[in-house]
């Protein structure tokens, strides 16, 4: 179908484009936000774009528009007279957010049957709530014994690796291992040497993490 959740993550944005915040200012009703170098060329006039505080994702600024961009000192501006000077610190992070993106957004993962693909062939599906995507195909999926599997471990600041830990502000990185089997639409041909299982692994940085 075209919804689903067979995994499901919170993000503090479906775009990907984020920047560290390195120093505001506020003379009213304009703030000033600098971002960390290298970042201010994702970020436009007109952006939607939101504050939060990584560790906890919470918002510090609700629905902003950008109204300036200075390249040559990393600043954007924004205008928000009720806006409390100190509220945003170093670190906090700006995210790009979609017209009607909710916050934090929740982004879904589903398998379905691919169309004319015989009977045991399926994709994988992403979904942000505006708009759905295939990420992989050519899924094979045993419902008997589960051989489609997503495990998640957390690398600590102190160098542990955890199945799983309630000290999220001390994540640097998550290992991600997926594993599939390959779909059985070969059968019967004559180079057909067996259903195959295959396993993907990464390594994502937690790039929010302040110091690292």
């Amino acid at each position: 179908g075209d919804s689903g959740a067979f995994f499901t993550m919170q993000t503090s944005s479906s775009m990907k484009t984020y920047a560290r915040i390195v120093d505001e200012s506020f003379s009213s009703p304009t703030v000033t936000l600098e971002l960390e170098a290298g970042m201010i060329g994702q970020f436009e006039t007109g952006y939607k774009i939101r504050v939060i505080r990584p560790a906890t994702l919470v918002d510090l600024s609700g629905d902003w528009t950008i109204v300036g961009v200075n390249e040559g000192n990393n600043e954007i501006t924004v205008t928000d007279a009720g806006y409390v000077a100190g509220t945003i610190e170093l670190g906090d992070m700006i995210v790009r957010k979609l017209v009607g993106e909710a916050s934090p957004t929740v982004i879904n993962y589903w398998l379905r049957p691919t169309e004319n693909a015989g009977t045991n062939n399926f994709e994988l599906v992403r979904g942000d709530g505006n708009s759905s995507s295939v990420v992989a195909s050519n899924i094979g999926l045993d419902l008997a014994s589960n051989l489609v599997t997503l495990d998640l471990t957390y690398l600590m600041s102190d160098g542990n690796e955890l199945d799983t830990t309630t000290d999220f502000d001390q994540i640097r990185a998550v290992r991600v291992n997926i594993s599939a089997e390959t779909d059985n639409t070969k059968t019967g041909l004559a180079n057909y040497s067996g259903v195959k299982r295959r396993t993907l692994q990464t390594l994502v940085k937690i790039r929010n993490a302040l110091g690292e």
